[in-house]
């Protein structure tokens, strides 16, 4: 054993790999597919829908186009040119494997199987600023003119501009202040909104978009004192998001 060591046969230490930590592809400079093998119908439209609230650019949800089933927890699937973003959106899935398919360009898949246990929780996202919340104005009042004049308050403290007019959708409010419609992704938004109209009620209503609605009523009399609105609280920027390399 002694004579082994000292003819270099054997060695006391060997070659080891670190893994690399890199910084990111941005979430949306790539296009997802994720796709349903788990046999079970309707699986991939919520995922690609949260997938698509965390920033991804989900471009198709659907299911494989052979048909065929999938085993495990799930594949996701990637070229020469997307092995980082491959790594970035497996941090989002449980347990998915990742495959190298030889695609062309940074493109990435995912591929539901069968026992797919769901994305990993992520804590909520921190409510939005006004910069952050396009607002339309409509006038459901014999006041004429006053679309145009709490959009341009709205737009002073900070609202992106949307449209403003007359109710396209024909609304009669005797008795509200306001109505703010909102879809399901500008709940947090339109909460932001009520903040600057006191007495307005929430209304959801089927939309994709963020966007907020305010609709005026004959009880509208004016926003609320920018002093009693409530100050955002301050939002750290986030770090550059990382992926490792494994070995």
């Amino acid at each position: 054993m002694a004579g082994a060591y000292g003819y270099n046969l054997m060695s006391s230490s060997s070659p080891t790999c670190t893994p690399q930590v890199v910084r990111a592809p941005e979430r949306d400079s790539f296009r997802l597919t994720v796709l349903n093998a788990s046999g079970y119908n309707g699986k991939a439209t919520p995922i690609g829908k949260e997938l698509l609230k965390r920033g991804f650019d989900v471009a198709e949800v659907g299911t494989v186009p052979s048909g065929g089933l999938m085993s495990g927890q799930g594949t996701i699937n990637y070229g020469a040119d997307g092995r980082d973003q491959a790594l970035l959106v497996a941090a989002q899935v449980k347990g998915a494997n990742l495959h190298f398919d030889g695609r062309q360009g940074p493109s990435v898949s995912f591929v539901i199987g069968g026992t797919f246990p769901g994305l990993v929780e992520v804590p909520p996202p921190p409510p939005p600023l006004p910069q952050e919340v396009t607002v339309n104005v409509y006038n459901t009042t014999f006041r004429s003119g006053l679309a145009t004049d709490v959009s341009n308050q709205l737009t002073d403290r900070g609202f992106v501009t949307g449209k403003y007019g007359n109710d396209p959708d024909n609304g009669f409010l005797p008795d509200d202040v306001a109505v703010i419609r909102y879809g399901e992704d500008g709940a947090e938004g339109a909460r932001l909104v009520a903040q600057h109209v006191p007495g307005a009620r929430l209304q959801q209503v089927p939309r994709v978009s963020k966007s907020v609605d305010v609709v005026l009523g004959n009880r509208f009399e004016q926003l609320t004192d920018t002093a009693l609105v409530p100050t955002p609280p301050p939002v750290e920027p986030a770090p550059p998001e990382t992926v490792t390399r494994p070995c």
